[in-house]
């Protein structure tokens, strides 16, 4: 794909942390475009290749874990914005040009205390990443125990109903407790 402008748009619109935040530009390139301070960096991202899609991460330098997406921060301030900011895909220079400079703006109003490095903002964000990436098993788990679960029942397998469902007792619904009752009595236990 050719260069739909990412240095300029990026340059245009988070120059802010270069001229008001005493960040450097280390990378200038058709597809990613770096600002570090001596502690934080962000980093816009295009995808020009695959997907298409256009991100904003920010993260610790020095620390080792992941960046975070502007929608992990969207989510954490509880911003309206929050779905919108997900898996952008951009096209063309215009729309590319039109979400450069909407993350610069959802960056500034709710990224603040990110580009200030706040250490406190970056461990409250990675609590609710790890709270989240917990959630998300969870509803996995469970997904996977209520098909076990429902395809033993109609075979009265209580056994197969007891080991899907015992294991994640404390997030079932309580008719799936009854359920699970009943099979650890069918099976004496």
């Amino acid at each position: 794909m050719p260069d739909l402008g990412l240095s300029d748009q990026a340059q245009q619109h988070f120059g802010f942390l270069a001229t008001e935040k005493h960040y450097r530009n280390t990378e200038l390139t058709p597809y990613r475009v770096r600002f570090e301070s001596p502690t934080t960096f962000v980093e816009l991202v295009f995808d020009g290749n695959r997907s298409y899609e256009l991100g904003l991460l920010v993260g610790k330098i020095s620390s080792g874990n992941p960046p975070f997406s502007v929608d992990e921060i969207l989510r954490l301030r509880r911003a309206p914005e929050a779905g919108t900011f997900s898996l952008v895909q951009v096209t063309t220079r215009e729309g590319l040009a039109t979400w450069v400079e909407k993350l610069a703006q959802v960056f500034r109003t709710y990224g603040s205390d990110f580009i200030a490095g706040n250490e406190q903002s970056f461990a409250e964000l990675a609590e609710q990443r790890r709270k989240e990436v917990q959630d998300y098993a969870l509803e996995r788990d469970l997904r996977m125990a209520r098909a076990e679960a429902e395809a033993a029942w109609r075979k009265k397998d209580y056994a197969a109903v007891v080991t899907a469902l015992r294991p994640l007792r404390a997030a079932l619904t309580a008719a799936e407790v009854g359920k699970l009752e009943f099979a650890e009595k069918q099976c004496g236990e």
